[in-house]
Formats: C-alpha cells, sequence, structure tokens
C-alpha cells in the first residue's frame, strides 16, 4: 500500500509539474507566434500585390474601370450590411483574427505536445530509478529479491528504453534543430550511456567490473537527473 501511495503522489506531482511548465512557457512564444503571424501577412499581402500588379498590367481601361466600380459597390454593400448588423469588424479583420488565432492555438498546442513528451520521458526515468533503488534496498522485499529479481530487472531496462524512445521520438525529432552542445544533447547523451550500460550487462552479459558498473550507472543517472533540472529552470528563464 504504501509502494501504491508513492506512485499516485509521484504521478500527481509530476501532472503538476507538467501543467506548470506548459503554462509558463506558452507565455514566453507569444513572441514567436506573433513575429510568426506577422511574417505570414507579409508574405500574403506580397503575394496580393503581385497578383493585382499582374492583372493590372493586362486590364485594358475599361475594365479597370469596371472593376473599381464594382470594388467601390461591394464596399459600399459591406458598409450597409455591417451598420445594419451592428459590427464594426470588417471581414478582412475578421479573417485575420481567425488565421491568427488558428496559427497560435496550432503552434501552443505542438508546443505543449512536446513539452508533455519530455516531462513524461523524465518521470519515467526518475520513477523507474527510485523505485528500483527502494525495491532492491527494502528489507521487507528481501525474500521476494530472490525470487522476482530477473523479472523485475527486465522491467526495470524496458521502462528505461521506453522513456528514451519517447524522449527521442516525440520531444527531440518534433523539434530538431541541429547538433549543439546544450544541456538537451548532454542529458540525451547520458541517458543513453545509462541504459546502455544496464543493456550490454543485462542481456548481452558484457564482463563490466561490478563495482565500477555501479558506480557509472547510479552517478550518471544521477548527473542526467539533475541536468535535467536544470534543462528545465533555463526553459522557464529561471536560470
Amino acid at each position: 500500500m504504501k509502494l501504491i501511495r508513492f506512485i499516485l503522489v509521484f504521478l500527481i506531482l509530476g501532472l503538476f509539474l507538467n501543467i506548470k511548465v506548459v503554462e509558463a512557457i506558452s507565455w514566453q512564444d507569444d513572441f514567436k507566434l506573433n513575429y510568426l503571424f506577422q511574417r505570414e501577412l507579409l508574405i500574403e499581402d506580397e503575394v496580393n500585390l503581385i497578383i493585382a500588379h499582374g492583372q493590372e498590367f493586362h486590364q485594358s481601361p475599361e475594365e479597370k474601370i469596371k472593376e473599381e466600380q464594382e470594388e467601390n459597390k461591394e464596399a459600399e454593400n459591406r458598409e450597409i450590411k455591417e451598420q445594419e448588423e451592428g459590427d464594426t469588424d470588417s471581414p478582412v479583420e475578421d479573417k485575420v483574427q481567425d488565421y491568427g488565432y488558428k496559427l497560435k492555438k496550432d503552434y501552443r498546442l505542438k508546443r505543449s505536445r512536446i513539452i508533455t513528451m519530455g516531462v513524461v520521458s523524465y518521470l519515467l526515468f526518475l520513477l523507474n530509478g527510485i523505485l528500483y533503488y527502494l525495491w532492491k534496498r527494502s528489507n521487507s522485499l528481501k525474500e521476494r529479491r530472490k525470487h522476482y529479481f530477473r523479472r523485475v530487472l527486465n522491467y526495470h531496462c524496458i521502462v528505461g528504453i521506453i522513456g528514451l524512445l519517447i524522449v527521442i521520438f516525440f520531444h527531440i525529432v518534433p523539434q530538431f534543430h541541429g547538433l549543439f552542445l546544450s544541456p538537451g544533447w548532454i542529458m540525451l547523451f547520458l541517458y543513453s550511456l545509462v541504459i546502455l550500460l544496464g543493456i550490454l550487462k543485462k542481456y548481452f552479459k558484457v564482463k563490466l567490473d561490478y563495482k565500477l558498473f555501479r558506480v557509472l550507472h547510479v552517478i550518471v543517472s544521477v548527473i542526467a537527473i539533475l541536468i535535467t533540472v536544470y534543462h528545465v529552470l533555463d526553459k522557464l528563464y529561471i536560470i
């Protein structure tokens, strides 16, 4: 029961952490969103100008006059309709607002998914390590360890591999910008090293000194977890 309570509390705290991280990072994206929004509008305006100049070049004077009259008539009808409906926003403004809302919504949904997958993988690594340590050190589970040691060790390795796959394909790949020295890439290297050492020791029976393996496996894991904390604080502009 104590273990179940610990897992539930851990998951609740992890969910709370994920919500707070997503909320904190979302406001930082406003500058990027405004930049993208203005850039898209500028490109759209340039395309419309090119099309308009091309049409004017091929139009005769009579066609130009007729088109101007139609545009003026449409503008007058639109103003009359807006006055009747009491709507102060023009269709163009509505289109711009809808476009901006859609752009921000899509961008934030993508960012939220990426952040959530990063938090999920981190919680998997952390929970996997803590539970394995408690299971291995608990005196009350001494008898069970003899019968379930291999099974629990398999679960320990599999969960680590799943966490690594999640962080690669759902956190790194969707926002890949290139290889450079950063806390994120250092974390990936350290987590990969920890999992690789465990797989080589468990499944391929590579001869490694037990004390050396234990020191590397534990110390590198702790360093990776601490760098992950730094990575989150750095993204929140706290550090």
